[in-house]
């Protein structure tokens, strides 16, 4: 599966953290946004950002995910289970869809909406969001990156 994470409307907010890097490659707990959801689902991830720091993209994605997410194992597994022409949202805020459309692509709002409760991912808003939810990401990722490895 390949994903591809937008840095959504709060991008603005992490500044000066994201002035030289996508939201998605800023550290939180013990990986990067970008290399979480690598572990969690996909074989590939690409990035959607602003012009100067935007890469190529090899591939069409099958799902777009907010960059500044934290999610449970729920919330992954309602990304997975989106279908084309989908969308998660939560209070208006589109978190994740199913295509291959740009984030801010007016065809976005045509998408069937699928609701989702709060409590199924944590929403880095704030620069000190970052701080603030470090101990759970941290708490998210340790078992994330020890479930291949073999403890002697």
């Amino acid at each position: 599966m390949h994903i591809r994470l937008f840095d959504g409307k709060d991008r603005e907010h992490l500044l000066p953290f994201v002035y030289l890097r996508p939201v998605a490659d800023v550290f939180m707990g013990a990986l990067t946004f970008r290399d979480r959801w690598k572990h969690l689902l996909a074989d590939s991830v690409s990035v959607e950002t602003v012009d100067s720091l935007q890469e190529s993209e090899e591939s069409t994605p099958d799902r777009c995910v907010l960059a500044a997410l934290l999610p449970t194992t729920s919330f992954v597994e309602a990304v997975q289970s989106l279908t084309p022409n989908q969308k998660l949202v939560c209070d208006g805020l589109v978190l994740a869809y199913h295509g291959e459309l740009p984030s801010n692509d007016p065809a976005l709002a045509s998408y069937q909406s699928i609701s989702i409760d709060q409590s199924e991912f944590t929403h880095i808003k704030q620069l000190w969001d970052i701080f603030l939810c470090n101990a759970q990401a941290l708490a998210h990722d340790i078992p994330l990156l020890s479930k291949e490895r073999i403890s002697s």
